[in-house]
């Protein structure tokens, strides 16, 4: 058997569920051998993400590092915290005993810097929000250098590249590049390690999760957030198959396309140029997409 995939995830888990159905497969292939989960950042726009996060991990039983980007040009206080509650992360928090709270969660470059260093082998960063957070590791000296010793390649959800198969299509802004517009540039100029991005075209018609809410309502995690959402038949499984694709790779339901450069214009529209040099590549489905929702909802029921 291949030794499992060790994984650090970056979300902005709180606002759309299919964050928290992502990490929940996490965990569900974690308990089935395929990666180890070292912790988790999180750039949320909203104050819970980290508690939210935790609320996950205490479910399956896991007590993980979790680091928070601090909302920029927003001072939180125990007063007016509970203005940025986030679409479920504060329920879920609050339901599952969420921790650390906004106020104790450490930086989230910190706990990047820190969980790279222990690593025992290379790993794989996740990375299912905006790129604030990998900006900042790429342009902190020791952060690169880490990231260029200890970790094999960024699984990145972002971008939308139909217009570049299909000139006629009107190009669309892609929601966690436009995030952070200048940090996608950023990251995907400057990586020192490869990329793979999972576009929003693959994620798009395939849902997953409405098995958790069948088999547990809201009773499990993820369950209550696609239930809070109004997604009780599942959810666009944009963050799900990213996820998917750093623990299994291909998994005979997804291909990688050739190698190429990955560029952000100005404003947030993506282009994918194929280059042998390049160090970014894009997900498609190998065939019916389908199968990537089946692949990921087979962990659930």
């Amino acid at each position: 058997m291949a030794e499992y995939k060790r994984i650090i995830l970056d979300t902005d888990i709180g606002g759309d569920p299919d964050d928290s159905v992502a990490l929940s497969y996490l965990f569900e292939a974690e308990k089935a051998g395929l990666c180890r989960l070292l912790g988790i950042t999180t750039c949320s726009d909203n104050a819970y993400g980290a508690a939210c996060a935790g609320g996950i991990a205490r479910y399956y039983g896991r007590e993980l590092p979790i680091g928070q980007l601090k909302l920029p040009g927003v001072d939180i206080t125990e007063d007016n915290i509970e203005s940025y509650p986030g679409t479920y992360s504060k329920p879920v928090a609050d339901a599952f005993g969420g921790k650390p709270d906004y106020f104790s969660a450490p930086e989230a470059l910190d706990v990047l810097k820190r969980l790279l260093a222990a690593a025992e082998a290379h790993v794989t960063l996740v990375t299912i929000g905006k790129l604030s957070n990998i900006r900042d590791l790429i342009t902190d000296p020791e952060g690169k250098e880490l990231l260029r010793e200890r970790c094999a390649e960024i699984a990145i959800m972002g971008g939308d590249f139909r217009h570049n198969a299909d000139v006629s299509l009107e190009p669309h802004a892609e929601f966690n590049i436009v995030g952070d517009i200048a940090s996608a540039a950023y990251v995907v100029e400057n990586s020192p390690v490869p990329l793979a991005l999972s576009p929003y075209e693959l994620g798009l018609t395939i849902l997953t999760g409405k098995p958790l809410i069948e088999k547990y309502g809201k009773n499990h995690p993820a369950a209550m957030a696609l239930m809070l959402n109004g997604c009780n038949d599942g959810r666009s499984s944009w963050d799900p198959s990213t996820a998917l694709y750093a623990v299994e790779g291909e998994a005979g339901v997804m291909k990688l396309s050739e190698k190429g450069f990955v560029s952000v214009r100005e404003n947030g529209v993506t282009d994918f140029k194929a280059d042998p040099a390049g160090h970014c590549r894009i997900l498609s489905a190998a065939s019916d997409p389908q199968k990537i929702a089946d692949r990921i909802n087979s962990y659930f029921r």
